[in-house]
């Protein structure tokens, strides 16, 4: 419980001892006490600004007026990998609150990451696909009405997923010189839009789908695995909008 102090009391304290020796006088709880105070609920008030708050203001949790409870049910959902609709069904929220949600957790994960703003670097492994409901026509590179994702895999380590407007080279190479580190060993296949690579910096190695798969440390299997991975989870999502896309 927060024992409120005058604020005269405060300053007083302040004033005799200084800062430093009122924080070693008192715990944090105390020193807490001298310059807020409870108000109706469970809102605080600063007995100097007059500002309200709360325990999870500034929080990413607080941009959705929900329940803490559901908050640790929404997270228990998303960790078992439901969709946006089953987790609205199961806590009784509606579609867009559990959207909003799920896509709030996405954005915290990403923003929270140590190393959310370290280059890949060692062994790369570059691939795009193509994103999309099931169409006739061709198949991979060429398919029209699907949307192209550009994948970089740092072997032993993370994967970086961008959603491009096309494959040219380009804009496969901007997207690698912003993510990956000069010298680094960067395997492709046979794609001419990968042609640029050894002149920005990188040891190229390509590996032709047409003879073979794999040649010893120059294969691509890994992102191709990831690309599998991916879309059996998406699946289940029934697609997602554009403007989404950088969550998913």
């Amino acid at each position: 419980m927060f024992i409120t102090i005058p604020v005269a009391a405060s300053d007083s304290i302040v004033k005799d001892h200084g800062v430093h020796d009122v924080v070693a006088l008192f715990s944090v709880h105390d020193v807490l006490a001298l310059i807020t105070y409870r108000i109706v609920g469970k809102r605080f008030r600063c007995t100097r600004c007059g500002y309200t708050f709360h325990d999870f203001t500034g929080r990413w949790i607080n941009k959705l007026r929900i329940t803490p409870k559901q908050w640790l049910w929404i997270i228990k959902c998303f960790k078992l990998e439901l969709s946006a609709r089953k987790i609205a069904s199961q806590i009784r929220l509606s579609y867009p609150t559990a959207l909003k949600a799920v896509t709030l957790i996405r954005v915290a994960i990403v923003a929270h990451r140590s190393d959310a703003e370290q280059l890949l670097t060692g062994e790369i492994e570059l691939d795009e696909a193509y994103c999309g409901g099931s169409r006739t026509g061709t198949r991979g590179r060429g398919a029209v009405g699907k949307i192209p994702v550009f994948g970089i895999l740092e072997r032993n380590g993370r994967v970086a997923v961008t959603v491009v407007s096309d494959v040219s080279a380009q804009t496969l190479l901007n997207q690698t010189v912003k993510m990956v580190r000069r010298g680094s060993i960067v395997c492709t296949d046979a794609f001419r839009s990968y042609d640029a690579l050894m002149f920005c910096g990188y040891k190229h190695m390509r590996i032709d789908h047409t003879k073979r798969f794999a040649n010893g440390k120059v294969y691509i299997n890994g992102m191709e695995g990831f690309w599998s991975y991916a879309k059996e989870r998406l699946i289940k999502h029934h697609g997602y909008p554009k403007k989404s896309s950088r969550c998913i």
